[in-house]
């Protein structure tokens, strides 16, 4: 049996489709020893359209970040169609056990692109080591991430010989995370699925459901009302979403605002009184706004990178009570 690790970067995710830039990847053998590894620049799109420009505005969340290459380099590259093969073999091998962190985004990324250029889906079975770092956090330590699960593991002397963002480098990371916590944990690949369950799925069945909860909240009654008036209401800003202007004042909300009447008014009001722009993702966001602080940890513990952009808590402004 060998052991995939992937990593995936996006240009930009804009109106929820994902636009991949990057896919990085190692395979080893059932003792981690590196078989071999790679790194794909893949083309966005044409660069002269706007839907497929890298989304800049996450300098200003996250200052410091690069992507690994220049943009013109991934322009140049080969587009998306062009490693499909390449790709499904990988993630198709039957010998192969295919590993990620946070990969329900990877999934859906992956759909994205399937989509745009109508090509079959991937038949793949996945791994998440997020939901085993979870695991390993409540038997030995609390980890706020992945480059922190590596620095905390394998050693700061260790980090600073990887890129950030280079998505061959954060599959690696994955890699030795996983090697750590089995270790540390004294068990097997075989033994942590079994401690984790849910930690290891099938890409498509997890789409369908993914697809299915959507449509499920859309035709409850009670939240039905709520998420078609926020999606109204996010999708008038879309035309200022790719405006320079907007730079800073990006901003989504958290999920629990869409199960409250009271609190979506709110946050709704206060994002039309702030001039902000509504949007419905994190990624592309500058601004979370978020019930409480408990809801704010709930969310940085779901993210995959961290969030260097604002947030705000609704239950502490001034003269806003939140029922």
């Amino acid at each position: 049996m060998k052991y995939l690790f992937f990593d995936i970067e996006c240009s930009n995710c804009f109106g929820g489709n994902n636009k991949i830039c990057e896919f990085g990847y190692v395979i080893t053998d059932e003792k981690f020893n590196v078989i071999t590894k790679g790194d794909i620049p893949i083309s966005p799109g044409d660069r002269r359209d706007r839907s497929c420009r890298f989304d800049t505005s996450i300098y200003k969340r996250e200052p410091g970040f690069e992507w690994a290459y220049e943009f013109d380099y991934y322009f140049d590259s080969p587009r998306f169609p062009h490693h499909y093969q390449f790709l499904k073999n990988l993630f198709e091998n039957k010998d192969t056990l295919v590993f990620g962190y946070s990969v329900n985004n990877d999934i859906r990324y992956f759909d994205s692109e399937f989509k745009r250029y109508k090509l079959e889906p991937f038949n793949y079975k996945v791994c998440d080591v997020q939901i085993i770092m979870n695991f390993y956090s409540e038997k030995k330590e609390k980890f706020k991430g992945l480059q922190h699960a590596f620095k905390k593991l394998c050693g700061a002397n260790e980090f600073i010989s990887l890129v950030p963002h280079l998505s061959r480098d954060d599959a690696f990371m994955t890699m030795r995370v996983l090697q750590e916590m089995l270790k540390n944990l004294e068990v097997s690949v075989d033994e942590i699925i079994e401690l984790c369950p849910g930690s290891l799925y099938d890409a498509n069945e997890y789409l369908d459901s993914y697809y299915k909860r959507k449509d499920e909240r859309v035709s409850l009654p009670s939240k039905s009302k709520l998420q078609v008036k926020w999606g109204d209401f996010y999708r008038s800003y879309l035309p200022l979403l790719e405006k320079e202007e907007s730079i800073g004042r990006i901003c989504t909300i958290s999920s629990l605002f869409k199960t409250n009447e009271t609190l979506l008014n709110k946050v709704i009001e206060y994002i039309k009184e702030n001039d902000l722009v509504a949007h419905d993702r994190i990624s592309g966001s500058d601004i979370i706004i978020v019930v409480d602080k408990e809801d704010k940890e709930r969310i940085l513990s779901l993210l995959k990178y961290p969030f260097n952009g604002q947030f705000i808590i609704l239950s502490e402004i001034k003269d806003l009570q939140v029922c």
